[in-house]
């Protein structure tokens, strides 16, 4: 490396100062100068992300086999009092694959000097079989909000199934999310409502806030395509949502909304038929009482 690198200024960084380097640093300052060039951009601290996985199947699973830990002395010590233990090796060495590198990662960080020159060859073995890497991409969530008004009594907030059977024509999350993530092209989504509502109940007024969070995008929306998203669901021919100020937020509204629902107050009408016409006398007497469930409930229960 010192004869490739050694004139360029990210090699005289300190770190080569130090007599040791993890291997993680050095692939770092191998990859990431290669990187910069390739893209045309600076390596820091950035939304956007790019992940590099490397992966040796053989050599992950002949460390796992050579460290200590308590799930393999179990295994012997059943081998030794006669249980059958035994599984087809490769189906057993797929099974741990994925956790293996993090259990390798666990126990070398708890081993000794002593024990790991005693359980290792070293310099280790050269490899023959070149090792797997995966790249991917990676952006932190975005936050689209708004207020949603629901004008059907049959559309759930979610989507809803019980026995395989759906309950109402539609949801509002699926209404709002199948627009959304035609834009921003996400791999996923959560949808986030300041409460619910049952389906046959309406949401007017001014709406109910919600978030939909779309997980790792691919394009940001616009304020163009935001209004664009609002403007299709708005036109539905359906009419079950309408939304309104919807644009994009960061993550602090997600706890402003929480705070909201627990501070938030509620408004009731209900329609009332009577047997007789009420007098102005009756609408009085009605209006001075406090508790109206409490009343309700000593007209149907009168005390005996």
């Amino acid at each position: 490396m010192k004869e490739k690198y050694g004139s360029e200024n990210w090699f005289k960084d300190e770190i080569f100062s130090q007599q040791t380097m993890s291997v993680k640093e050095g692939l770092r300052l191998l990859i990431v100068p290669s990187l910069e060039k390739q893209l045309g951009v600076k390596h820091g601290n950035n939304s956007f992300r790019i992940r590099l996985t490397y992966t040796h199947d053989d050599a992950s699973l002949k460390l796992k086999r050579l460290l200590p830990n308590d799930s393999n002395r179990k295994r012997k010590a059943e081998s030794r009092e006669g249980n059958d233990t035994r599984r087809n090796s490769t189906y057993d060495d797929k099974q741990t694959l994925s956790e293996t590198d993090s259990f390798i990662h666990k126990s070398l960080e708890g081993i000794q000097d002593q024990e790991f020159c005693s359980l290792f060859k070293l310099p280790p073995e050269k490899v023959s079989k070149p090792c797997h890497l995966v790249i991917s991409f990676l952006r932190p969530a975005i936050y689209i909000g708004g207020r949603y008004l629901k004008l059907s009594r049959n559309v759930s907030q979610s989507c809803w199934i019980i026995d395989d059977e759906r309950m109402g024509e539609a949801s509002v999350e699926e209404i709002i999310k199948e627009s959304v993530c035609a834009i921003s092209r996400g791999d996923g989504y959560k949808f986030h409502a300041a409460g619910r509502e049952d389906i046959d109940v309406r949401m007017l007024g001014s709406g109910r806030p919600f978030l939909i969070e779309v997980l790792n995008v691919r394009s940001i929306p616009s304020a163009i395509e935001i209004q664009q998203i609002s403007d299709k669901i708005n036109s539905s021919e359906k009419k079950h949502v309408r939304i309104r100020n919807l644009k994009l937020v960061d993550n602090e509204i997600w706890a402003m909304m929480r705070e909201g629902e627990a501070e938030k107050q509620k408004q009731y009408a209900a329609l009332i038929w009577t047997s007789s016409p009420l007098t102005d006398d009756d609408l009085q007497k009605i209006s001075v009482i406090k508790d109206m469930v409490q009343y309700i409930w000593l007209l149907v229960n009168p005390p005996s």
